[in-house]
């Protein structure tokens, strides 16, 4: 803060909140590529706002300061553009319009727009433009399938398949991947003595489907 002249609580609980929401305070953080570039360090800086090593906590804060002063004057202006654009870490069931961030929980964070469209944000703090008034936000994909895959057959013993519609996975529009995943979920009756019951079996299904989903999103190169 010194090097960049700047001082007072004002300043360091400041810079510690954008921190928090940009990197959980990881100085080797390192953000989704966009087209136009690829954010690094605490502060989550791109090439063209700042020099030399991003990764270096003192000199990402210091261009970090610097970025804050050239964009939003103070600190104070800082906090303002950020807190008046929506965040979701906890999801959301109706956007009320405008920007949002999503991922700052430091989860993909599946979103869904009133048209039915489903959406994938990146794993990190990301801001996206004028989502929809209505669109949903889920905190996780874990919290997406518990929320949206049928919990059980209609009968015991039955299988019940959930079909999850295709997944526009990128980060604020510049790349899109169509991704087909089919959750099967499979419940027997559970009610005799020593046999799981039907939310045993379902949370076990789930986290076995949420395993394979996130294996396919790493072996597309997407988290």
């Amino acid at each position: 803060m010194a090097r960049a002249g700047v001082s007072g609580d004002a300043w360091k609980t400041g810079l510690n909140w954008i921190i928090q929401k940009e990197s959980s305070g990881n100085p080797r953080a390192v953000g989704a590529p966009t087209s136009d570039g690829t954010a690094k360090g605490l502060m989550q800086l791109k090439h063209f706002n700042y020099k030399g090593d991003p990764f270096n906590p003192s000199n990402n804060i210091y261009w970090g300061i610097k970025y804050i002063q050239d964009r939003y004057k103070s600190i104070g202006g800082a906090l303002r553009w950020w807190k008046s654009h929506n965040w979701y870490a906890n999801g959301t069931n109706s956007h009320t319009g405008g920007n949002a961030v999503l991922g700052d929980g430091g989860l993909n964070e599946p979103f869904m727009l009133p048209n039915g469209q489903i959406g994938l944000s990146p794993n990190r703090a990301t801001l996206f433009p004028n989502l929809p008034t209505g669109t949903k936000v889920w905190p996780s994909i874990l919290d997406f399938f518990k929320k949206t895959t049928s919990n059980a057959p209609s009968n015991p013993g039955e299988s019940s398949d959930s079909v999850a519609p295709s997944f526009a996975i990128g980060d604020t529009g510049s790349k899109q991947v169509n991704i087909e995943f089919k959750p099967v979920i499979t419940v027997t009756g559970g009610s005799k003595e020593g046999e799981k019951s039907v939310r045993e079996q379902i949370d076990e299904a789930l986290a076995e489907q949420y395993k394979k989903f996130q294996e396919i999103l790493i072996n597309s190169g997407l988290v």
